[in-house]
Formats: structure tokens, sequence, C-alpha cells
């Protein structure tokens, strides 16, 4: 965020902030604890974010795993997760007119107990 597209880049983190904030109302979608921001210090000028913890990372490295190992997805999962998946977009669109445009296995993190949750509100 250095140079002189600072003041552009501080209003894409605010609006990456707010939509997440709005967002983690919905189940699926990783809960947004806090939001560091310190953007206005002289010697640090980024904002931190804290996140609830999804502890079998992203949806991505969890299929390249699972590849690594010559195991596929069910077809019953893949299905609970691409209808969960199509929940959240549904989701947050209707209730905040929210369009995430990110959507890659990547910005999907896997929690414990299997269920997916949507992270990274920085396209929307």
């Amino acid at each position: 965020m250095k140079g002189r597209h600072l003041e552009e880049n501080s209003d894409m983190v605010d609006r990456e902030i707010a939509c997440h904030k709005i967002a983690s109302a919905y189940p699926d979608v990783v809960t947004l604890v806090e939001a560091f921001d310190n953007r206005d210090s002289i010697d640090n000028k980024s904002v931190h974010y804290v996140l609830e913890l999804c502890s079998r990372g992203s949806l991505l490295k969890t299929c390249e795993k699972m590849a690594e190992k010559g195991l596929l997805i069910s077809k019953d999962q893949f299905l609970k997760w691409a209808i969960d998946m199509a929940k959240v977009c549904v989701y947050i669109h209707e209730t905040s007119f929210i369009i995430h445009r990110d959507l890659h296995a990547g910005n999907w993190l896997v929690r414990e107990n299997g269920t997916l949750a949507l992270c990274d509100f920085g396209c929307s």
C-alpha cells in the first residue's frame, strides 16, 4: 500500500473489512474476529486480520493432499460442498448485495468438522 495508490488501496481495505464483517453473520463464512488497522501509524502502514481457525487449511490444499495419496472426494461430499458454496454466495448477495468475485479453492477454508467457510473478501 505504498506510493501514489495508498488512498485507493485504503478504500479497498476498508471495503474488504466491511464486507467480511457483514458476511460473517452467515455460518459458512470465516468469522472475522478483529481487524487491526495500523495505516495511520508512521512506522507501520498495515492491516492485520484475526480470523476463525479453520484447522484443515484451504480446500485447495485439502484436495492436493488427497490427490497425493491417490484419494478422490466422494460424490456425496462434493455435492454437499457445492450446495454449501452456492448457499453462501446466494446469502451474501441477497442480504448484503455482496458479490465475492474471487471464488476459488484457495478461498474456501475447511473447518475441523469438514465444513467449508468462505474467506478473502478483498475483491468484493
